[in-house]
């Protein structure tokens, strides 16, 4: 069976900053790990070591219902 683990976050610099090593130390147990995050200027960075996928919807102040509808659908893609 293989397990999966998400990391989602509003910016790909602090998954890089504050996550990677435990997405990397559960990458070498064999997890799939996909990190969830906005584009910006780390993404990169990110996706060469890990799944990245990057969100549109997501955003640091988040106080538009629909915002967040689209960014629930989305999570579920």
């Amino acid at each position: 069976m293989n397990k999966a683990v998400v990391f989602s976050s509003n910016s790909s610099f602090s998954l890089w900053n504050f996550r990677l090593e435990i997405m990397e130390a559960l990458k070498k147990r064999e997890f799939k790990v996909i990190a969830l995050a906005p584009k910006d200027k780390t993404s990169e960075k990110l996706a060469r070591r890990l799944f990245f996928v990057p969100l549109r919807y997501l955003s640091r102040k988040g106080k538009n219902p629909l915002q967040e509808l689209w960014l629930l659908a989305e999570y579920f893609q």
